[in-house]
């Protein structure tokens, strides 16, 4: 994370390297190495067109996360600002004839890897492209254009929820611009990982499963060849690299916030619907409610050790501060379902870990209460707690080494309630604000 620069180097090395593609020695791959969005899709090349583009604004982009430390009886706030101040513009590309492969649905032609979010840890380095000098299959898809929504890790839900489904509401916006837009978001067939989030999503968004080709990201020995494919992608500028001056490389993958929130807004809409004609999830919540995300097997890390210890005591917190407390573990509920409950919660805590991301569809000015990785600048949950103007929180107290475990010492859980109460006064104090405000108004 520290040597954004290396990283270039060694991926313009393997660019050109024998090993990773084939007998290629090519000097335009190599100067086509850049982060972000790939040069490729906006160059002037008789196979790639501009098709879609959309500059954002330099307004800036932050969140502040809270922490409480407490010595001796005093207690202090200290904040720290997750920057997010680069504007990212986005758009879209046709390509001709252009191959995809691996897991992560890397795009490439000839020598050429075409680089874009999380790519540059994708493509080449993983594959190595093996399958290049391996017995492959090739597939060819011709019958329709395609629009791919697979990058990198889509085993991972906040990877799917966020970058995916960005990418698809950018092609919903691109669609909405062209005079031709109503026929192609008909025609078109949306590459999707064949994941089973991914198709509860699907479902969700009413896409009819003619427009989907799902796309098995356990088989990296299967390329395919599309005649006509669309890519929807970010960056944040022309010279975008590593070595940007804040957070870490992982910025170059999150999407513009706007983008994600409207994945949110969609969402969030879609299950309001479905729920609408569901009469048995009908019920009335007065209470605040504090819900728990657990990391329950088959997760092998960042699990929290002595967690029933932490969870029996969040119960008797929220008996005392009169709320209604959750415990949940989202793999084992529906996508509608996750969007209903994380949607009705006032705070929402738990360790680093993808079932966070289901504090995307929280109403703004709920709180999310992260337990970190130690020693790492990670802006995902802040990200979302940006996108969604939640209040953010961490514990620093409880916090777990890389992919090691949480300990719930006994420290720990009072730092933790600690924590809850001035996250739960800062809503108060927010939601006094804005009263007052109004009444000015």
């Amino acid at each position: 994370l520290e040597a954004g620069a290396s990283y270039r180097k060694e991926l313009e090395l393997r660019l050109v390297q024998k090993e990773s593609l084939q007998h290629c020695v090519d000097p335009v791959a190599k100067d086509k190495a850049r982060w972000g969005i790939a040069d490729y899709a906006w160059s002037n090349a008789s196979d790639a067109t501009v098709v879609f583009w959309k500059a954002r604004d330099a307004q800036q982009h932050g969140i502040a996360e809270h922490s409480v430390d407490e010595n001796n009886g005093f207690v202090r706030i200290q904040t720290n600002v997750f920057n997010f101040s680069k504007a990212k513009h986005y758009g879209v590309a046709k390509l001709r004839r252009a191959s995809i492969q691996t897991q992560h649905g890397t795009i490439f032609r000839g020598c050429t890897v075409h680089l874009g979010g999380h790519r540059y840890m994708s493509g080449v380095r993983e594959t190595g492209f093996p399958g290049i000098v391996s017995k492959i299959t090739t597939i060819s898809l011709e019958e329709s254009p395609f629009a791919t929504l697979v990058s990198f890790n889509m085993k991972n839900y906040f990877h799917f929820m966020v970058e995916a489904l960005s990418r698809f509401v950018v092609f919903r916006e691109y669609f909405a611009s062209v005079s031709n837009g109503e026929m192609l978001s008909k025609q078109v067939k949306f590459i999707v990982p064949d994941i089973p989030f991914a198709r509860a999503s699907f479902v969700l968004l009413e896409i009819p499963e003619k427009q989907l080709f799902w796309y098995d990201i356990s088989k990296s020995n299967v390329r395919y060849v599309v005649e006509e494919l669309y890519v929807a992608d970010w960056f944040t500028s022309h010279e975008d690299s590593l070595d940007d001056p804040y957070l870490s490389p992982t910025h170059l993958f999150l999407p513009p916030p706007t983008v994600t929130r409207m994945v949110r807004n969609l969402l969030v809409l879609k299950a309001a619907i479905a729920f609408r004609h569901d009469k048995s999830t009908a019920s009335v919540q007065q209470k605040k409610t504090i819900v728990y995300v657990g990391r329950a097997a088959p997760l092998t890390s960042r699990r929290v050790d002595n967690e029933p210890a932490l969870v029996e005591a969040l119960g008797e917190y929220s008996k005392r501060m009169n709320m209604i407390f959750r415990p949940i573990n989202g793999s084992g509920m529906s996508i509608t379902e996750q969007i209903r409950v994380f949607r009705g919660a006032d705070i929402i805590l738990g360790p680093h870990g993808a079932g966070l991301t289901n504090a995307l569809w929280a109403k703004a000015g709920a709180a999310l209460v992260e337990f970190p990785v130690a020693k790492a600048k990670l802006p995902y949950f802040p990200f979302i707690a940006h996108v969604g103007k939640l209040l953010y929180w961490t514990v620093p107290v409880l916090s777990c080494q890389r992919n090691g475990d949480f300990y719930a010492s006994a420290e720990a859980i009072e730092a933790v309630k600690l924590t809850l109460t001035y996250a739960h006064e800062a809503q108060m104090q927010a939601i006094a604000e804005k009263t007052g405000h109004e009444l000015e108004l």
